[in-house]
């Protein structure tokens, strides 16, 4: 059985967790899984899988440098592969660790196409992406606008996100329980699911929410999601008097229950890699307004309408004139749906770097 050390995870759980999470369960029979992180894992999703935790570069670069170092020295033998997660190329050092130490399978893995960083870290990564890709071995990505993005020219495998349609399904139940708890039961819902960054634009439907409470008084946008942009999300809903028809409720584990309550889905993403949430809300039955920087690969119904995110006109009579239907057509071709095909993929990927299907 082949060890394989995954790095890149947050402390929070998003989309590249969740990615993570769903290839770690689909393989974990085949695939001894462990983690090295800069803090611990999100409860409830990697449980019981080894960790090793190190300092952050950004809090103690000179910590950082001599556990990292120290980690690969002494158990860099036992690992036939790294798979870092990445969503920038600022820090590529486990990669250059890796290598010196031994590991033969070095796996990038884009979950992103464009970098969710700072502007010093953005810097980085173009200079990274010139001069350090060839210490991997292989380069995978989630859709091919990540790959285009993070590779250029250079060859790359999409690994489509995993996604348990069956556990997103919708559910009338939970819909009832959701909106009786934040006083939704006569409210036209418009959600979101996301991290609170400048990549998710939470803040663009925010704007239009003055505009939409003119043609749809009782509409209430709810955002689901914690980051970094949330105070600022707040202080924007309060400077546009829009309190009152705003909820935030922070990371939630039940996505399929808030999915099931809301009546459309935004997803005003800047750039995206492969957004798991509007597979998901696809999965839930949802109608699903998104910009026109989302991949194509993502979109898998007839319920998903791209709109340019410089028209703002049209986002709000397109999201006024939604409506849940129970006939949203999944297509059920799509690789998502075949666990068979996406376990026997990843398993020679990880094992052999190509897929003999």
């Amino acid at each position: 059985m082949i060890r394989v050390l995954v790095t890149g995870l947050s402390t929070n759980y998003g989309g590249t967790e969740s990615a993570v999470e769903q290839i770690v369960h689909l393989l974990h029979q085949d695939i001894i899984f462990e983690f090295l992180t800069y803090g611990p894992l999100p409860q409830g999703h990697f449980d019981g899988y080894k960790t090793f935790i190190i300092p952050p570069k950004r809090v103690n670069p000179i910590k950082y440098k001599i556990a990292l170092k120290d980690f690969f020295r002494k158990e860099g033998c036992r690992y036939d592969a790294i798979w870092m997660n990445l969503n920038s190329l600022s820090n590529l050092d486990s990669l250059r660790y890796a290598k010196k130490y031994g590991i033969k399978k070095r796996i990038l893995h884009a979950h992103n196409d464009g970098w969710l960083c700072p502007w010093p870290q953005k810097i980085l990564s173009e200079i990274h992406k010139g001069f350090f890709l060839g210490d991997a071995t292989d380069l995978w990505a989630c859709s091919k606008s990540a790959g285009r993005f993070f590779y250029g020219k250079n060859n790359y495998t999409v690994i489509p996100n995993l996604i348990n349609f069956k556990k997103m399904s919708f559910s009338a139940e939970k819909r009832f329980v959701i909106r009786q708890n934040h006083s939704l039961n006569n409210s036209f819902v418009i959600g979101t699911v996301g991290r609170c960054t400048v990549q998710k634009n939470q803040q663009f439907i925010l704007e239009l929410m003055p505009s939409i409470l003119l043609k749809q008084s009782n509409a209430v946008y709810v955002v689901v999601g914690d980051g970094n942009e949330l105070p600022e999300l707040k202080k924007i809903a309060k400077r546009l008097y829009i309190e009152d028809h705003v909820r935030f409720v922070g990371a939630q584990e039940d996505i399929q229950g808030y999915l099931s309550s809301f009546d459309v889905f935004v997803f005003p993403s800047i750039f995206e890699g492969l957004g798991i949430s509007l597979l998901e809300a696809q999965a839930n039955n949802l109608s699903c307004i998104v910009s026109d920087r989302i991949d194509d690969i993502a979109l898998i119904s007839n319920s998903v309408v791209k709109v340019d995110l410089g028209n703002k006109e049209q986002w709000i009579e397109m999201i006024c004139h939604s409506k849940r239907s129970a006939h949203n057509h999944l297509d059920q071709r799509s690789i998502f749906f075949d666990s068979d095909i996406q376990n026997n993929m990843l398993k020679d990927l990880f094992v052999k770097g190509t897929y003999h299907g």
